[in-house]
């Protein structure tokens, strides 16, 4: 198992022919002041698994606070890629700096060799 990519954007969806569609990809968010609501962000991930049964969550991590998201439960019946959208709602930013993503699939966390964070600047 591995994550191949995470991306953070303003929406994410999969259309009716179950294409992946990202609209605005970010790797800050720009608050005035703190703490900060962000009122509406997806998170996108692909990772490779095997077949199977899977359990998925991600939380999103900043010193001692944490969100974690729902499961998302799903079957791959042969191996390969399957890509995961989080939508999360008024999530409260509380300090700037970097906030890190840390995927877990069937209460195991999956291991990223690629960016898993974002930042938080006051402007």
């Amino acid at each position: 198992m591995k994550v191949n990519f995470l991306i953070f954007c303003d929406q994410a969806n999969f259309d009716e022919n179950n294409k992946l569609n990202i609209n605005g990809i970010f790797d800050q968010i720009q608050a005035n002041g703190f703490p900060a609501l962000r009122e509406r962000m997806s998170i996108v991930a692909q990772l490779d698994l095997p077949a199977g049964d899977f359990t998925e969550f991600l939380k999103v991590k900043k010193s001692n606070w944490e969100i974690r998201t729902s499961d998302i439960t799903f079957n791959k019946t042969s191996p390969g890629q399957h890509n995961i959208i989080h939508n999360i709602e008024n999530m409260l930013l509380l300090e700037p700096g970097y906030y890190e993503v840390e995927i877990f699939v069937n209460g195991n966390k999956v291991e990223n060799s690629g960016p898993n964070k974002f930042s938080v600047v006051q402007t």
